[in-house]
């Protein structure tokens, strides 16, 4: 026996020993001959089998068995192990002078891996090449012929299979030189790589646009100005889309008006408007939702003039929307290539369009701002530049003039600061260096401009923008500076709450947009673990073990759940409530959760104290809040709760411009702790932000809070002090209706059968789908499952089912519209909506959690039951 087939041998005998010791690995935990042992088991098997083929394929075992009578023998005994196909290959000139191999040997597995007959393939080199993907047959040739230089090679390409089908190959091979180094032999091996290719294909094109996504929300949320939110809104898209041209407009004045229109390389202004139902951006400003479409020459919607001027063949033109659903803007992209957009390019740039939104108010609002404070400088210009403070000094900087705009700032009247320098106002935030720089500039007969931190007369510092200038004669001498100052505080205090603002909004735009995926992860584990309980009924050991992953599983759903609340997408059932009556209720579990330790006292409100919220919200709130409170207490303290009714008139717009005006019911919540230290005050609202360790909090508490308070148009705000305690003070707009009546939950609907009820289950996920008909079976219902609703509608042809269960956002059609046509053919269809979605999500698809029998994943085993039996109880007649 040859050394070749001693090693062959002998990594047969591992391979059997290996499989042997997890096969005895399972009987000990009792899994052996159950279906993940035998998976376990096939996967091992071929696993060793496929590693063995490949190691025989190195260098070393091609060249132990190169010249050899019995090669062919043994490469046709390798090829067994499947998706491996050997070739040889003699090397000869061809007609162009170069080097070209003709295949003289194919093992027979071709006829298994790619479904061509040996005889078939080659022997001309341009069979192979015409096989290639056209993407990829110039780079894997030219490598190829390298080989014939540099001895062996290996690539990784499309290869068209018999049926007409690419599959993704490795193609590893080595030449033999004969005298003189003249290339004689060809000698290599194509294995089957096509899942593990299409997996890393799936992989770094979602990590491409993941990356993408992110980069495009910090370009987009980066400006206050409208113009650059769409201009990056633009060029984001581009990128992410991977497209040649677009532009973008802002709803103004009853229609969407394009400015810009931008292109790879450059950036053009121009002038398009578009009232509602005219071209595409009218049609998207009418039905405010995507427009796409891939022949915009013979598109009716698309204006032809403008079509032929830009040269597009292919276009997506999508709304800005706010929360409310109005329109804000559009944006459009096109290509002038061939190919087209796909609905998924429709769903990204929509995702994109949220985050946009996000930027497109606040430029908007801030637009606002800056038009009211420039009409509000012309005015006071002509009344003595009275909205800016004014000082006019001497050559020798001592002061001769201030306006009163300068006294109602510093707090200092005229005749207190007249003869003395504008030292008085220094505040010692500035180092002499910063002093030097500007004395040097206005005597050399410049103009400084900057900002100053400032101290009142009082004490209290302030930021104001300042130009000076230098006066001169008509000889050019310095004699007079002129001061124009302007108090900037409110300003910058507000830009700085905008951009916290939209800082939290973006993170919880992106924690509610992975919320989705991450429920169809957890609702396919729940569901095997589901099937395996009832698989397993009598082993109890394994029964506890299934109770903890789902345990697990419900543990992680429960904090997506205070994502999605952070992301003000939480679920919810509003209603009018008493917030005095409902603290009330809360008081005795509120003093169980402190313990002993912290004194404890709720001082309610006069009147009537009604806000309209889903009541479990409000007792989140508060009771994150006192938990909270309760942690910054270790050693003891006092925790006071307070509700009143409050009034955010005008003077209190002044100092909090982004509220809006109205009544509102305070909720505060006070402790004695240890207090927030104002560096990280602006960020205890971010999620997975803590300062307790990772052992006392998850991160989330007060990030919950936030998202429910901003879900319910209200607002949050912190006052604290290291060492002096802290006060959180939570407004919701006050609500003139009665309060309701909480009812109760009811009792549980009879238990039913479904022995013989025919279920139709719509579900785009493969491993929720596998799970959960798995599991209606073993309760006995006959069940057909469907991949999309085209599908759906094909399998339920001139069939008739008791119940529909279909996911709610599904490619294609949704859950709506399948739930439509097929309760249109059959009226005594029931039907059963399931979503991983958030609340705006799934109305935005037609279906509603208040009207429709909706299903959240994941859910737990008893959970689909109920519903599925709330809906067939009544149903006591067959489906013919």
């Amino acid at each position: 026996m040859v050394e070749g087939k001693k090693s062959i041998y002998a990594f047969g005998v591992f391979v059997v020993v290996l499989e042997g010791a997890i096969m005895l690995l399972l009987r000990v935990l009792g899994l052996a001959g159950t279906p993940l042992g035998v998976i376990l088991d096939v996967f091992l098997l071929a696993a060793g089998v496929v590693a063995g083929g490949v190691f025989f394929l190195k260098r070393p075992f091609l060249n132990e068995y190169r010249g050899k009578e019995e090669t062919l023998r043994d490469l046709e005994e390798l090829s067994r192990l499947g998706g491996v196909v050997f070739y040889r290959a003699r090397v000869a000139k061809g007609s162009s002078g170069r080097w070209e191999p003709r295949v003289e040997f194919v093992s027979r597995s071709a006829r298994e891996v790619l479904g061509y007959d040996p005889a078939e393939v080659g022997p001309d080199f341009r069979w192979w090449m015409e096989r290639i993907h056209p993407d990829e047959r110039e780079r894997v040739v030219s490598e190829a012929y390298a080989v014939f230089s540099e001895g062996e090679g290996e690539q990784v390409y499309r290869f068209r299979d018999a049926s007409g089908n690419y599959q993704w190959v490795r193609d590893r091979y080595e030449v033999t030189f004969g005298p003189g180094g003249v290339p004689a032999e060809l000698r290599g091996v194509w294995v089957v790589v096509t899942e593990e290719a299409e997996r890393e294909r799936r992989l770094e094109k979602v990590t491409l646009r993941l990356e993408t996504m992110l980069r495009a929300a910090e370009r987009i949320n980066r400006s206050l100005q409208v113009d650059e939110v769409l201009k990056n809104l633009v060029l984001s898209a581009l990128e992410l889309v991977d497209s040649e041209a677009g532009g973008a407009g802002v709803y103004r004045d009853g229609k969407v008006v394009f400015t810009r229109y931008i292109e790879r390389e450059r950036e053009h202004q121009v002038r398009y408007e578009f009232p509602p139902g005219r071209g595409v951006p009218g049609w998207v400003l009418e039905n405010r939702k995507p427009y796409i479409t891939n022949d915009a020459a013979r598109d009716p919607v698309v204006i032809r003039e403008i079509q032929k001027a830009l040269g597009f063949r292919n276009l997506i033109d999508v709304p800005i929307l706010d929360p409310e659903g109005n329109v804000l803007g559009c944006f459009e992209i096109h290509n002038k290539r061939g190919g087209g957009y796909t609905e998924e390019d429709v769903f990204l740039l929509t995702a994109l369009a949220e985050v946009a939104s996000v930027a497109m108010r606040n430029a908007l609002m801030m637009e606002k701002i800056r038009e009211t404070t420039e009409r509000q400088r012309l005015l006071y210009a002509a009344i003595e530049q009275a909205g800016e403070a004014v000082m006019l000094t001497d050559a020798e900087r001592k002061i001769i003039y201030v306006n009163p705009a300068f006294e109602r700032v510093t707090g200092y009247s005229r005749d207190e600061v007249l003869g003395k320098t504008p030292a008085i106002l220094r505040s010692g935030a500035h180092p002499p260096e910063f002093y030097e720089d500007l004395h040097g500039k206005i005597y050399a007969g410049q103009t400084w401009q900057g900002t100053f931190v400032n101290r009142k007369k009082d004490g209290s510092l302030y930021t104001e923008d300042a130009v000076i200038s230098p006066v001169t004669d008509e000889e050019g001498n310095i004699t007079h500076f002129v001061s124009v100052k302007r108090d900037v505080t409110e300003k910058m205090a507000m830009e700085e709450q905008l951009r916290h603002s939209q800082k939290l909004e973006s993170v919880g735009r992106l924690a509610g947009g992975i919320a989705h995926d991450i429920n169809n992860y957890l609702s396919a584990l729940a569901g095997y673990a589901e099937v395996l309980k009832m698989r397993y009924r009598q082993e109890r050991e394994i029964q506890e073990k299934l109770e903890k992953i789902l345990d697990t599983v419900f543990r992680c759903s429960d904090l997506i759940a205070q994502l999605l609340a952070f992301s003000r997408k939480t679920p919810s059932s509003p209603r009018v409530v008493d917030v005095n009556e409902r603290l009330e209720t809360l008081r005795k579990m509120l003093s169980r959760l402190i313990g002993e330790r912290i004194e404890f006292s709720f001082i309610p409100g006069e009147g009537d104290l009604n806000v309209k919220i889903d009541p479990l919200h409000l007792e989140q709130v508060v009771v994150n809040l006192v938990v909270n409170a309760r942690d910054a207490m270790p050693d003891g303290g006092r925790l006071v709760i307070e509700t009143r009714k409050v009034l955010f008139d005008d003077a209190y717009l002044r100092k909090r411009p982004l509220v809006r005006p109205g009544e509102y019911v305070m909720v505060s919540v006070s402790d004695t702790g240890v207090g927030i230290p104002k560096e990280i005050q602006d960020r205890i609202f971010e999620p997975f932000f803590t300062t307790k360790g990772k052992e006392r909090g998850s991160g989330l508490g007060l990030s919950t809070v936030y998202g429910i308070v901003k879900q319910n148009n209200g607002y949050i705000w912190v006052y604290s002090e290291p060492g002096k305690g802290t006060t959180f003070k939570v407004y919701f707009p006050l609500c003139r209706e009665e309060a309701e009546e909480i009812e109760g939950s009811g009792s549980p609907p009879p238990r039913l059968s479904l022995s013989g009820r025919r279920i139709l289950y719509v579900e785009d996920n493969e491993d929720v789908r596998t799970a959960l008909v798995e599991f209606l079976r073993g309760e006995g219902a006959e069940v057909v499952s469907a991949t999309s609703a085209e599908e759906a509608l094909e399998v339920s042809q001139g069939k008739d089912f008791h119940l529909l269960i279909t996911d709610v956002v599904m490619p294609g059609k949704s859950g709506r519209e399948l739930a439509d046509i097929l309760k249109a053919r059959q009226g005594t269809l029931r039907v059963l909506f399931t979503t991983g979605y958030s609340d705006r999500e799934v109305i935005r698809f037609g279906v509603s959690g208040d009207e429709e029998v909706l299903l959240r994943k994941p859910f737990r085993r008893e959970e689909l039951l109920e519903k599925v039996r709330l809906l067939l109880q009544d149903d006591s007649t067959e489906a013919s």
